[in-house]
């Protein structure tokens, strides 16, 4: 009897081939600079490329396009790249030290209810941090959320430990079913805050739900970066304990691992990382499990390179991720976009101002002029986007803060009660007393030429000095705001649509010292001779966008008024012959 004869098996040879992992940090270091410039460049208020080395000042600029590449680069883009990056660098690092911790490759913060934790404990300050606001006991700063998220994440870490170590042995199953409770409880707690939250607090939550970076800024970028320089610097002391815990906890020790301490570590360094991350970018979960998979597979499991390396991928995906959420699902730097219904009623408008610049807003009716001062001042809130005030977010000002920041002359106001001219004055000082407030009060009253009217009951006047004794208002509150923290933002809706002719040139003449003090100034303004007159810059809406924004005479054109108006031969052309005309411009006040 023959057999017949088998085919040979070839054995897996186990061997495998990496390249160099320091060839493979320069890459990363490169991709990593690559999206950075690329996320400085894109937006809805683009940056062309040749630009860009002067926005940072390396280079000469043309003055016709610095200011704004500059605002855009240095308030808008940079403090999102920052924080994107090290909210990427820290969820991928977490991920790493969790997994080698737990021995488990599916370990990942997001998905084992770590992220949810502190998602929980934010939610939780949000609600009553407002709670205690609105009953005027404490006002929470917003330094408070990163650590409370970071206590969130790390009782959710200490407790999924607990629950799946016995005896120095990690359960993969009692792992992954301990972490999916916690995630669900938290999940759970969280639908509770929603169901007790106001629309304001429900939107803030929703924000921790999702997952954004649209609401950064240095302040919060500032406020992580402590935390990742502690990540970045704890690295190395962990990086062979990890590799090996990998051989179980009995090992480690044995082979001179304070395993124990070394837990310990981890579990705070991990909750620190997610619950800083957490606090400023809302529950991102896919950064954790992917860059240490994929950063195995190229440069092997080895912890002294892989902790780095995943820092680095980390940053990187999570710039090109916000690049692709910034192009695919919202508007880019200072998008203000709020609906009514269905009907968008400003979108996709992105501008800055600077200190002391004056900006007329004009268009025709509807086209959302006065819903963008609206969401400029912080009475309604941007359904998309952000809107910075110092380089920090409007909707992160407490009203009291807000009301030192900025102040608003409104189309109109009615005053229920018979207060008096210099009553109402009075009323933009809030609680504050003393000669600084009469001597405010004092001069407004005279600026405003209302200061015989001061006894009369506000309701008794025409609506042209009711306008005045409003502006009066607004000029003390400004003072007041000036005195404390600098020279602000004053925004103005059809400050002269009640006034005569030469109150109108006064007023206007009043705001531009206000600029020349260092006052941004932004005014909604149907004439267009008196914002040719008034703006340094003319920004001219037309269905809810910005048709033209740059100086007067490239702004007031025959050209866009046709575009925006419907109408033509509009701009220096003369009336009939014998038609008399009044040209503000070319009136002087006694």
């Amino acid at each position: 009897m023959t057999t017949p004869a088998m085919p040979a098996v070839h054995r897996p040879s186990g061997f495998v081939t990496r390249p160099p992992a320091a060839a493979v940090l320069v890459v990363m270091v490169l991709l990593l600079l690559f999206v950075t410039i690329l996320a400085a460049v894109i937006g809805s208020a683009g940056i062309p490329l040749h630009r860009i080395a002067a926005a940072f000042g390396l280079t000469a600029s043309d003055p016709a396009h610095a200011g704004r590449d500059q605002i855009i680069l240095w308030s808008v883009r940079l403090p999102r790249i920052a924080m994107a990056a090290m909210v990427g660098g820290l969820l991928a690092a977490s991920g790493t030290i969790m997994q080698g911790l737990f021995r488990n490759p599916l370990a990942d913060p997001a998905l084992v209810g770590v992220s949810g934790g502190a998602a929980l404990a934010a939610a939780a300050t949000i609600v009553v941090a407002d709670k205690f606001a609105e009953a005027h006991i404490l006002t929470i700063p917003f330094e408070v959320l990163p650590v409370m998220a970071l206590l969130g994440a790390l009782i959710a870490t200490a407790t999924l430990y607990r629950l799946a170590t016995r005896e120095g042995k990690t359960s993969i199953a009692v792992f992954l079913l301990g972490g999916l409770a916690i995630a669900a409880l938290a999940n759970a707690a969280i639908g509770l805050l929603v169901f007790l939250a106001d629309d304001r607090q429900l939107r803030d939550i929703t924000f921790w739900m999702l997952g954004s970076l649209s609401g950064a800024t240095w302040s919060k970028a500032a406020t992580v970066l402590p935390f990742f320089l502690a990540t970045v610097l704890a690295l190395p002391f962990i990086a062979r304990g990890l590799d090996l815990l990998v051989l179980g906890e009995a090992e480690a020790f044995h082979s001179g691992i304070p395993v124990e301490r070394l837990k310990k570590f981890c579990i705070v360094l991990i909750a620190a990382a997610v619950g800083a991350a957490v606090s400023v970018s809302g529950v991102i979960g896919f950064v954790g499990i992917v860059v240490p998979h994929l950063l195995r597979i190229i440069i092997g499991p080895g912890h002294r390179m892989l902790l780095p390396a995943s820092i680095i991928l980390g940053a990187a995906l999570m710039v090109g991720a916000d690049i692709l959420a910034r192009m695919l699902a919202a508007p880019a730097e200072l998008p203000i976009g709020n609906s009514a219904g269905a009907v968008a009623l400003v979108d996709n408008v992105t501008f800055a101002v600077r200190p002391g610049e004056t900006v007329a807003l004009v268009g025709p009716n509807g086209a959302g002029k006065s819903t963008l001062l609206r969401a400029l001042s912080g009475e309604i809130r941007p359904a998309a986007g952000d809107i910075l005030l110092k380089g920090k977010a409007l909707a992160s000002y407490g009203p009291r803060d807000l009301a030192l920041e900025r102040a608003v002359l409104s189309q109109s106001v009615e005053v229920a009660f018979p207060f008096t001219v210099a009553e109402v004055v009075r009323m933009g000082a809030g609680d504050r007393r003393g000669s600084f407030v009469d001597n405010a009060i004092e001069d407004a009253l005279r600026l405003v030429d209302i200061a015989k009217l001061r006894n009369r009951i506000i309701t008794t006047l025409s609506g042209g000095e009711q306008q005045r004794a409003h502006f009066a208002r607004i000029l003390v509150q400004l003072a007041c705001g000036e005195s404390e923290r600098g020279p602000g933002l004053l925004l103005l809706d059809e400050p002269t649509s009640s006034l005569d002719l030469r109150h109108q040139l006064d007023l206007l003449a009043t705001v531009k010292q206000c600029a020349g003090r260092g006052v941004a100034v932004i005014a909604v303004l149907h004439d267009l001779n008196l914002a040719s007159m008034f703006a340094q810059r003319v920004v001219m809406l037309h269905a809810g966008r910005i048709a033209a924004d740059g100086p007067v005479a490239k702004t007031i054109t025959d050209e866009l008024l046709k575009q925006v108006f419907d109408v033509t031969n509009a701009v220096n052309r003369p009336p009939a012959a014998g038609t008399p005309f009044v040209l503000p411009h070319a009136i002087t006040t006694t």
